[in-house]
């Protein structure tokens, strides 16, 4: 049997054609066996299908764009933090927000996606929201296709649609560039301190 996000996928790709026609360069969401939304941005179109549906799976690609929009490199860390590292206090939680947790994460301008330990998925019950499978490598490592996930970040009082990368090899919470292109961060290393605003 076809899992409900495969069915999704391949709806994607049947149409795909069309979608060039229509939406080039734009992120689509199909949800529910439709197209669900679009919008310029992969967290845009989880946040506008998610609103519009409340599908827990979907599918999110940029169309015409496919294989280098779905092809995430994610940075690893030093676990003794020498020199000190960026972090932020976070709120994470489903999509439904059924379930949160508040946690730490690391403020990684370096990552495509944010990652989560898979103790912190599992406690989220996040696996029930599939959004869309990327190759996903390390610098200098190999791509392995993964499955991401949607989630929401809160951060100093703001809401952001989060794509996640659920991992067994680390127990950091990594913040990317999906949740913080959002805001204006201001990062003063001498001063050790973080600001975070949202324009």
């Amino acid at each position: 049997m076809t899992s409900e996000f495969q069915q999704q996928k391949d709806l994607y790709w049947k149409i795909r054609d069309d979608l060039m026609d229509k939406y080039r360069g734009k992120w689509v969401s199909i949800a529910q066996n439709k197209i669900a939304a679009v919008a310029e941005s992969s967290t845009d179109v989880l946040r506008k299908a998610y609103e519009k549906t409340k599908a827990k799976i979907m599918y999110i690609n940029k169309v015409g764009e496919e294989e280098s929009a779905m092809r995430k490199r994610i940075r690893r860390y030093n676990m003794e933090y020498d020199p000190s590292m960026p972090m932020v206090d976070v709120l994470i939680s489903r999509l439904d927000e059924l379930r949160r947790i508040e946690t730490e994460g690391i403020i990684d301008t370096g990552a495509d996606t944010s990652v989560l330990p898979e103790d912190s998925c599992s406690e989220l019950a996040i696996y029930e929201f599939q959004v869309a499978e990327a190759d996903i490598g390390g610098i200098g490592g190999e791509f392995e296709r993964r499955a991401l996930y949607g989630a929401m970040m809160e951060i100093r009082e703001n809401d952001v649609p989060a794509i996640i990368d659920c991992r067994n090899d680390t127990f950091e919470t990594i913040i990317g560039r999906e949740v913080l292109n959002e805001f204006v961060i201001t990062l003063n290393g001498k001063g050790l301190n973080i600001e975070m605003s949202d324009p």
